[in-house]
């Protein structure tokens, strides 16, 4: 095998590795414990204002980004795909 092959293999891993599906949000059971004892005194009771939960209920007629179709895309917007090399993309 030459390294042109070992390299395009190893990009096929990494690309099923992002759309295997572990982009979602698990549901929990539990809340997972705050400890604000050492935060600031401005957020000292942060934890008692801020109502958190594991729910999460994905939207059923939208898809992740990686697993959104090229029409979606071409349809709704531009895709850049000659980004200039400036640190800013709109100079």
């Amino acid at each position: 095998m030459t390294a042109a092959d070992v390299e395009k293999k190893s990009k096929k891993k990494k690309l099923k590795a992002e759309t295997d599906g572990k982009d979602l949000i698990a549901p929990e059971s539990h809340t997972p414990a705050l400890d604000t004892s050492k935060w600031p005194l401005l957020l000292k009771n942060y934890h008692q204002l801020n109502v958190r939960t594991g729910h999460y209920t994905p939207i059923a007629c939208s898809s992740s980004p990686l697993k959104r179709n090229l029409s979606d895309y071409v349809r709704y917007g531009v895709i850049n795909l000659d980004k200039p090399a400036n640190p800013c993309s709109h100079e």
